[in-house]
């Protein structure tokens, strides 16, 4: 199966990351956040972007979904990444 789009769940430094490098390498990526931590993502939310730079890709990430609705993160993709702290997990 190839994976086209992906659900990245958790919105801090790591998923932010993720979803800006794996949006420049090509894939659609969903970024969800729980609700109570949309002012955090605030600009991103309202944006739909994340710019990234450093030692690997670089640029300005056109993000496919970012939302506080599970459900709409997870309509449709293939693959899910679960980016919180071990005690976010539950």
């Amino acid at each position: 199966m190839q994976i086209d789009t992906i659900a990245i769940l958790g919105a801090g430094n790591g998923g932010r990351a993720m979803t800006a490098d794996l949006t420049l390498a090509g894939f659609k990526v969903n970024l969800f956040e729980l609700p109570q931590f949309a002012p955090g993502i605030a600009k991103i939310l309202n944006s739909g972007e994340i710019t990234i730079s450093g030692v690997a890709r670089e640029g300005k990430a056109k993000i496919n979904l970012v939302t506080t609705d599970i459900a709409e993160a997870l309509h449709g993709v293939e693959l899910v990444i679960l980016c919180v702290p071990s005690f976010g997990q539950k």
